[in-house]
């Protein structure tokens, strides 16, 4: 037999044959037995033979699948502890990102994109309008808005400042904002038309945000639409 064929595969040789004639008179002459009997001799020898072969075979291509079994789970566990250690180092290296960098992983509220543009006018015009006082269409135009953000960024919205009032010499605590924006103000006489439609839905938006009541604002759109379309 081969050294590397698999004796489970091996069919036995004819032993009638003349090939093993040798090997059956040597039997004959030792044994004094006929050729029949020496042929089935060496058959049984070889069967033997065969289920030793077996055996080995078997013995060892257990201990080569048990050898690669190992293998194979050492390597897994290899595997899998590396894995496990880049996943902490990677855990451990999130975490110093979070400490170092805080302000980056605040949580925010997601919620949706606001509906209307915001408006930001003066804080002087936006008391006025929780007031329901009277209030200049030049608050709400695009000068009126550049103005209260030119203020707003330099001068405390409460600060407040003593001046003269009147001809009796008489002093008075005054807005330091109002006072910087009034003498810019433009009379609502004097806005331009394409000024007062810069200023109407603005002012309309801001008396929704003040609570006004609804038919006030309705009222107010109503008179600025008749304004609008009048004929003169």
């Amino acid at each position: 037999m081969h050294p590397h064929q698999n004796p489970h595969d091996v069919h036995p040789p004819d032993f009638h044959s003349d090939k093993y004639a040798p090997s059956r008179q040597n039997l004959v002459n030792t044994f004094h037995i006929t050729q029949e009997v020496a042929a089935q001799q060496l058959l049984d020898l070889w069967r033997a033979q065969n289920v030793l072969d077996r055996q080995e075979w078997d013995d060892e291509h257990e201990h080569v699948a048990a050898q690669e079994l190992q293998r194979r789970e050492q390597a897994r566990q290899e595997r899998e502890e590396a894995e496990h250690r880049q996943q902490e180092e990677e855990d451990e290296a999130r975490k110093e990102e979070r400490k170092k960098h805080r302000t980056k992983f605040l949580p925010f509220a997601d919620v949706p994109p606001p509906l209307t543009i915001p408006i930001t006018p003066s804080p002087l015009a936006l008391r006025k309008l929780q007031k329901g006082e009277y209030i200049p269409l030049y608050f709400f135009t695009n000068k009126g808005l550049a103005d209260a953000q030119s203020v707003s960024h330099s001068v405390d919205d409460e600060a407040y400042a003593v001046r003269p009032e009147g001809e009796d010499g008489l002093h008075a605590f005054v807005s330091i904002a109002a006072a910087k924006i009034k003498p810019h103000i433009i009379v609502d006489q004097d806005l331009t038309w394409s000024q007062i439609d810069e200023a109407t839905h603005r002012m309309l938006q801001a008396m929704k945000e003040a609570h006004w009541p609804a038919d006030r604002v309705d009222a107010m759109f109503q008179f600025w639409m008749n304004l609008a379309s009048h004929e003169w």
